[in-house]
């Protein structure tokens, strides 16, 4: 089923973003993702695996069985990390498709752009809904790691708690880009309206109707953008250092 939703919101997207240098450049984008992501997997697990290591003189059946399960967590964890920045990033290339005729064209059809964007939003809002449980599965990941970290470093193990800490710092570089590739994108297009509106054309028209449309992502029908995630990693982070501060602290 979730196969299947991916799928539909590819060819959504795809759909939409008919620019063949948009596609290219996602696909581009894409590529790089896939680097970064298995160049992270490697070095987490080789991390733990480096940490266990010296924890223990001797591996015996478990602790390789730990290494293969934790390496297959992380990878499928940063597997679906990936999938969330690409349909992150067909959004975006939609969004600027659209913004790239506005800039292009001398002459528009206000209710054509109405009509192309309010197609951009529906795609938008079906992309949101298969995105949304993972993302949420994201950062509460993210709150698991980094409140879990007092706890491993109470027990005295502050070596095997070093590549939880490093997947830890990776996350909340995924639950900032999604947004900043889809709302921000969004939130942009109505002041860059703003300043067209010299050229001639109802652009001041169209940048209330972008405005009030409230596009982006969404996540159980709550607007994610790139403040609020800021604001969760910066609570975050506080309470993770002052429960490590305090575990550090206890005789």
């Amino acid at each position: 089923c979730l196969d299947e939703g991916v799928l539909q919101c590819q060819s959504n997207i795809e759909r939409n973003a008919q620019d063949e240098n948009s596609q290219t450049n996602w696909k581009r984008e894409t590529g790089r993702d896939a680097v970064i992501a298995i160049v992270l997997w490697m070095l987490v697990v080789a991390g733990r695996s480096l940490t266990m290591t010296c924890l223990q003189t001797t591996l015996d059946f478990w602790s390789g069985l730990h290494i293969v399960l934790f390496s297959m967590s992380t990878g499928t964890l940063l597997s679906a990390c990936h999938l969330l920045v690409y349909l992150a990033r067909g959004m975006k290339n939609v969004a600027e498709h659209l913004v790239f005729l506005l800039c292009s064209s001398t002459a528009i059809d206000t209710a054509d752009i109405k009509d192309d964007w309010k197609i951009i939003l529906a795609c938008m809002r079906s992309t949101s809904r298969c995105m949304q449980w993972g993302y949420a599965s994201v950062a509460g990941t993210v709150l698991f790691i980094a409140f879990s970290v007092g706890g491993d470093l109470w027990q005295t193990q502050g070596m095997a708690v070093l590549p939880n800490m490093f997947l830890c710092c990776c996350l909340p570089a995924v639950l900032l880009l999604v947004p900043l590739l889809t709302t921000s994108v969004c939130e942009g297009v109505s002041p860059l309206l703003c300043l067209m509106e010299p050229r001639g054309g109802d652009y001041l028209s169209l940048s209330l109707f972008f405005n009030a449309s409230q596009a982006g992502f969404y996540v159980c029908g709550t607007r994610i953008t790139a403040g609020l995630i800021q604001k969760f990693i910066y609570i975050t982070g506080i309470i993770a250092f002052t429960l490590s501060s305090k575990a550090l602290h206890v005789d």
